[in-house]
């Protein structure tokens, strides 16, 4: 089974979310969407992550629980 969508967080233990999904967006993989989770002081991130082939970013602190459905 296949994800339909994979969360990715912009600070991780070994690397950046960015250049996470800079190496995963090149993978021929259209039926996953990527979808960048943020904090507050990093919100520019999200706009920028779109740019780089997200399909869509959430705010951490502002999620509410319906914000994962669809």
């Amino acid at each position: 089974m296949n994800p339909a969508c994979t969360l990715l967080g912009t600070r991780l233990p070994d690397m950046e979310g960015l250049a996470v999904l800079e190496q995963l967006i090149p993978i021929p993989t259209p039926t996953v969407a990527v979808v960048m989770l943020v904090d507050v002081a990093d919100d520019h991130i999200g706009p920028l992550a779109i740019k780089r082939g997200a399909q869509d970013y959430l705010t951490k602190s502002r999620l509410e629980p319906d914000d994962s459905v669809g």
